[in-house]
């Protein structure tokens, strides 16, 4: 196993002494208020003691001359407020609920009267957040229980997210066993965070995607943060925090098993689909998942702890791949809170997964022997320190350490390299590559949290360190080498890799972060400031020689350090004394996450190349040293610089939107985001200039008939590649959007959240590759897998403007539940009506109008504007129906889970190469499928 040495051993000894809890905003909340007699004079010196099943000790402080109070760093729970003074009835406040990263303002009227009468106030806390402009949504363990998923985060998002757009839709767990991407409010998903217990631990590498598939019975609550983030959160993503359960002041816990087999799932292959050659469709075979939790005190007021464990086995059917694709992953999870004394409290996590897929990659385009064996095993270590330094401040440091495990092996019975058929986009022979991954990320976290009151003005100033670092170690290799095209099963080119290769980059940096909430009267200021240094380098680093290459060592080198200052704006108007009505507006500047994607294109130790024509001089259409013809094109960290004035990327968003509390408690939210990213980053090829590099020529669209332009390259410029990681002035983004969401937590039997988002979206130049599936690539961190339009002019035809990949104009969805007590009978359904997302022809042509073979070899473009064609507009609702029965303290429930109720057909993937199968489905929705299920609880 390999160790990153350079993590601090002052850390090290960190991780082993305690291990995340609890710590900040983002996984904690807040509740503050003001206290005032009959008259509404404000009543200073009142005690405010809250208590919670979350709580070890209680939480006491005084209010101050203005009557004020503000419990910061609050976990998630059910809270009860008292509040006390000689002269006055003593006032309760139950039932109010912490959630993350919001704030409840609870204002309390003292009635003349003894103290020993208590008076208990009776109806719910305001729902609506009057102190800050953030637009997320929580998502507590009662709906993740019981509202029907597919039992994953990403599921989560697909059902009940406002505003985000999946790359997949999965129905019952039929593709639980591969992550998603995501993107809300037109970012692009590299810029995604993912957050257990408020701390990164996004993968360092794949920028945006998960380093973990997350045990989804733990979760206490989910906070899906899409617009107007505070100062401490970097990216212009969605923010997805996951906060894990912990030990309570009892013992609870339970277990729960889900069940589905072949035997329960439907047909829904139409004849229409069948006539388009589709055979099989893309259904579940099995699907186990069994959980179980145990949570309880060690040392009564002193230490809690909780544990889970998850056996999750995910076998399933893909369109057209001849073999089950299957997943099994088992995982544990364990922490530890330990109250040191009444105001220092220390929490501890450690989990593990492991995770085998023997056929990673399996589609209708790449058969058994051209997928991976997928073997990984994922660590999160966290641990956290919180400190009550006074009444009104408090103080936190957190740390988090993740590794990836994560190797892609060869098939052990491949006997050739890959070949890729151009005309189909169907692949034979061994994987392009293979990979032995390994990754980590640290993430260091400080902050102190202040409620201060400065003449007429309330402050709840939060103020922090952050330190953050991400590895990647890769070693690549290529079976034999090389790489071979065929187009109608014709020879076409070789590339030849200077495999094997053993990569490595490392990011890093450094934040300071300030957020003031300056209340004053009815308005509430959000103002924030982040200053980030952020540097990414190549370690000293070699590999060892292979068929094409030589072997080398390369010294440390530095690719770029920016400094950057991105503030954030936000105005709240609370014009209600219920504070029932928040009217929102805001600003933010966020500067994008470096990955190690962003320090991969220089290295000179990545895996890189170089085309040649195929010369089949025996035409047995095996490859055989010597049948290298003309050289075509190069490639690898070798041909590419940076520029020296590299700028990060940076997203300006603008929002305006409205807050209220509909009756029966109902949280009514609507909002306008306007997004324009710019400076993004890109490879472009400096070389071979597009301008006097290529000779425009005719060809022929063998489906329209038509002439097109396309680009010659030049005999003499032909292996003349040079590659520059630079900010493309023709590189942006815009996004204007609208969203309303609806959400009502359970409370007397019933529970929904429910979202109608539209919107628009346009990617000048941006970097959408022309795949075998017609998709969008950006890329780990945006630039250099999918950059292709800065590299190649013929890859800018119909691909200078128009909508990404992710672009839905309208998003329907609703989730809810009710219990039908008198009869024990949980009724629960999620409903979604979603746009299709847009995709073009491909074309592949080796010959112009004349019949002159191109001197780069076949060219591949889009034949129309990338928005051309759009997926079928996808309908689907899904249905549980539970029988319950209480036990004194136990719960045991018994489920059936209906997905895709209808048994709707929608093909969410088509084939996009001309010819015969153009448009011929590689994906379609999953068909109905029964899940049994039961649950324990205590």
């Amino acid at each position: 196993m390999r160790v990153d040495r350079s993590v601090p051993p002052l850390v090290l000894l960190l991780l082993l002494g305690a291990t995340a809890g609890y710590g900040q905003s983002l996984q904690v909340g807040t509740i503050t208020g003001t206290v005032v007699d009959p008259s509404g004079a404000v009543v200073p010196g009142v005690a405010v003691t809250l208590t919670s099943p979350a709580l070890l000790t209680p939480r006491t402080m005084v209010t101050d001359s203005a009557g004020g109070y503000a419990f910061q760093s609050l976990p998630l729970g059910d809270y009860t407020a008292s509040y006390e003074l000689a002269g006055f009835k003593k006032v309760l406040r139950e039932d109010l609920t912490v959630t993350a990263a919001r704030t409840l303002t609870i204002d309390v009227t003292l009635q003349a009267g003894d103290v020993s009468e208590t008076v208990t106030v009776v109806g719910g806390p305001p729902t609506v957040d009057v102190t800050n402009t953030n637009v997320a949504t929580s998502i507590d363990a009662d709906a993740l229980q019981t509202i029907p998923t597919a039992r994953d985060v990403w599921a989560i998002l697909q059902n009940l997210a406002p505003q985000i757009v999946l790359d997949r839709e999965d129905v019952g767990g039929s593709q639980g066993g591969l992550q998603a991407v995501f993107s809300a409010f037109g970012s692009t998903w590299h810029q995604n965070t993912y957050a257990l217990n408020g701390v990164n631990v996004t993968d360092p590498a794949a920028s945006g995607a998960a380093g973990f598939y997350y045990d989804y019975d733990s979760f206490q609550e989910t906070q899906v943060s899409t617009a107007q983030h505070a100062a401490e959160v970097g990216t212009p993503g969605v923010y997805y925090n996951i906060i894990v359960k912990s030990g309570t002041d009892r013992f609870h816990g339970g277990s729960a098993y889900y069940f589905e087999n072949d035997s329960m799932v439907s047909d829904n292959l139409t004849q229409e689909l069948r006539d388009q050659g589709v055979s099989s469709g893309s259904s579940i075979n099995l699907f186990s998942d069994w959980t179980a939790q145990l949570g309880g005190p060690l040392a009564k007021d002193r230490v809690r702890f909780f544990t889970s464990w998850r056996d999750w086995r995910i076998h399933r059917d893909v369109v057209d791949f001849p073999e089950s694709e299957d997943t099994d992953m088992f995982s544990g999870l364990g922490n530890v809170t330990y109250q040191l004394n009444d105001r220092n409290r220390l929490t501890g996590l450690y989990t593990r997964q492991t995770y085998y897929k023997p056929n990673r990659n399996a589609s209708a385009l790449n058969p058994p022997e051209t997928t991976w064996i997928e073997d990984d095993v994922f660590t999160i270590y966290q641990g956290a320190y919180n400190s009550q330094i006074s009444s009104n401040a408090v103080f936190d440091a957190r740390v988090s350490y993740s590794t990836i495990t994560f190797p892609l092996n060869l098939q052990p019975d491949v006997t050739g390299p890959n070949v890729l058929e151009l005309s189909t986009g169907v692949n034979s022979g061994a994987a392009s590559q293979n990979f032995d991954q390994w990754r980590t990320r640290l993430a260091i976290d400080t902050a102190v949290s202040m409620f201060k009151r400065a003449g007429r003005f309330n402050h709840d100033i939060k103020a922090g360190y952050q330190y953050f670092r991400g590895l990647s170690d890769a070693v690549q290799d290529v079976f034999e080498g090389i790489n071979l095209t065929v187009l109608n099963g014709e020879p076409q080119t070789v590339t030849q890799y200077n495999s094997p290769v053993d990569e490595e980059e490392i990011f890093r940096g450094s934040v300071l972060h300030v957020q003031d909430n300056v209340g004053l009267g009815r308005v509430t200021l959000n103002l924030g400031l982040r200053f980030e240094h952020t540097a990414g380098l190549l370690p000293e680093q070699g590999a060892p020689g292979g068929p094409f290459s030589s072997p080398r060592s390369f010294p440390e080198e530095d690719v770029f350090s920016w400094n950057t200052l991105a503030p954030r704006i936000g105005v709240v108007f609370d014009p209600l004394p219920t504070h029932k009505l928040a009217l929102k507006a805001g600003y933010s500047r966020y500067y994008h996450a470096a990955s190690t994607g962003y320090v991969s294109p220089p290295n000179q130790n990545n895996l890189g190349g170089t085309g040649y024509t195929w010369v089949d001089l025996n035409g047995d259409r095996v490859f055989q040293p010597g049948e290298e013809g003309t050289q075509l094109f190069a490639f690898g960290g070798s041909l590419t610089s940076v520029d020296s004035d590299l700028k990060q990327p940076y997203t300006d968003e603008f929002s305006a939107g409205v807050e209220f509390q509909a009756p029966g408690n109902i949280r009514v939210s609507g909002m306008y985001i306007h997004r324009q990213a710019r400076e993004l980053l890109a490879i472009t090829e400096v070389g071979v200039p597009f301008d006097t590099g290529y000779d425009a020529v005719p060809a022929i669209d063998p489906v329209t008939g038509q002439t097109v332009t396309l680009f010659n390259q030049r005999p003499e410029t032909l292996g003349n590649n040079r590659q520059l990681l630079t900010n493309p002035s023709d590189f942006e983004t815009e996004f204007d959007g609208f969203e309303i969401s609806a959400q009502r937590r359970f409370a007397d039997g019933y529970q929904f959240l429910t979202s109608y988002a539209y919107s628009t979206s346009d990617m000048t130049r941006t970097s959408i590759s022309v795949s075998a599936f017609g998709g969008e690539e950006e890329g780990a961190g945006g630039i250099g897998f999918g950059s292709s339009a800065f590299l190649n002019p013929n890859q800018r035809i119909n691909n200078t403007s128009g909508p990404g990949f992710f672009d839905r104009t309208h998003a329907f969805k609703l989730g809810g539940s009710y219990d039908i007590q008198r009869i024990g009978v949980t009724v629960a359904a999620t409903a979604k009506v979603q746009s299709g997302t847009p995709y073009a022809r491909i074309l592949t042509l080796d010959e112009d109008a004349s019949g002159t073979p191109f001197n780069q070899g076949p060219i591949t473009f889009f034949a129309e504007p990338r928005d051309a064609n759009r997926f079928p507009t996808l309908k689907t609702m899904d249905l549980r129906v539970s029988k319950f029965f209480n036990v004194q303290q136990h719960r045991f429930e018994v489920i059936g889970d209906f997905f895709n109720l209808f048994n709707t057909s929608v093909i969410t993937g088509v084939n996009p190469n001309s010819g015969p199968n153009f448009g011929n489905p590689t994906d379609i929705l999953g068909p109905r499928v029964f899940r049994l299920g039961g649950r324990w609880t205590f």
